[in-house]
């Protein structure tokens, strides 16, 4: 009897614990904590689908497919990752594998929100890009689909590096990350786009890298005219492939106030 009460008290307490965490704040596999507080939008791939019950679109071309409910052990359970994640498929050259939806920042383009900070974190598990070959992970655009940034993996010289794509004054702009990508390593991609101001930066796990100012010399922002490209679509994936490739992502969030970070 002492022990069946002493088992009873035991559940009791660990039900007190989660239920005092609340909804966004559940421990799940691997001891993860999804805190989605003061984001505009949060997705962390968790149950079937999609958090929230949104509305996230697919679209795949060939052999392309997309998971939104794979085992985050595929990708090495990557720490504060949970049970589930997003993981996209290229088999061969040009086939896109990605999600996208409304990134509920704004109406239309004139009807702007004043900024936007984003975070993305992924593993890339495998790839057979070659030298100058890319696939694209991140993508957000203004209503009519012209893109205000873009995100890919690139090869570039035999290295794996993170690539943005920024359109300032609608002309294009490219500039790598200071260090490399590894395989099956969890990173976090955040990108500010300040349209009031005309300011953009983008970090990777926690530090600045190169912008418009100087590419070799990483800078919080930079003034240019980046409000022709309004923020609206977001899409995660391999909206644009050069070849093969698995990546997983996880923890997507927005924010008006701030850079997020690792919370």
């Amino acid at each position: 009897m002492k022990r069946l009460i002493l088992s009873i008290l035991f559940v009791i307490c660990l039900s007190f614990q989660a239920s005092a965490l609340g909804p966004m704040m559940m421990l799940s596999g691997g001891g993860c904590i999804p805190d989605c507080t003061g984001l505009t939008d949060c997705q962390n791939f968790e149950g079937t689908g999609y958090d929230n019950s949104e509305a996230w679109s697919t679209s795949t071309s060939g052999s392309g497919a997309i998971d939104a409910d794979a085992a985050t052990s595929g990708a090495g359970s990557p720490s504060k990752w949970c049970d589930q994640a997003l993981k996209v498929t290229s088999t061969a050259a040009a086939e896109q594998a990605y999600i996208s939806n409304d990134a509920d920042l704004n109406a239309d383009d004139t009807t702007q929100i004043p900024i936007g900070y984003f975070r993305l974190e992924f593993v890339v598990d495998s790839h057979s890009l070659a030298s100058g070959e890319y696939n694209s992970i991140m993508a957000v655009y203004n209503t009519g689909w012209d893109i205000a940034f873009r995100l890919y993996l690139r090869n570039v010289s035999g290295t794996l590096k993170l690539r943005i794509n920024v359109y300032n004054d609608d002309i294009g702009q490219e500039y790598d990350s200071l260090t490399a990508i590894a395989l099956d390593t969890r990173y976090r991609v955040e990108v500010k786009w300040d349209i009031t101001n005309n300011l953009w930066a983008w970090r990777l796990d926690g530090v600045n890298q190169p912008n418009d100012v100087d590419a070799s010399d990483p800078v919080e922002s930079e003034g240019v005219n980046i409000s022709v490209r309004g923020l609206d679509e977001v899409s995660i994936g391999h909206n644009v492939a050069s070849n093969a490739g698995v990546t997983y992502f996880d923890r997507y969030g927005i924010s008006t106030t701030g850079w997020i970070g690792d919370q």
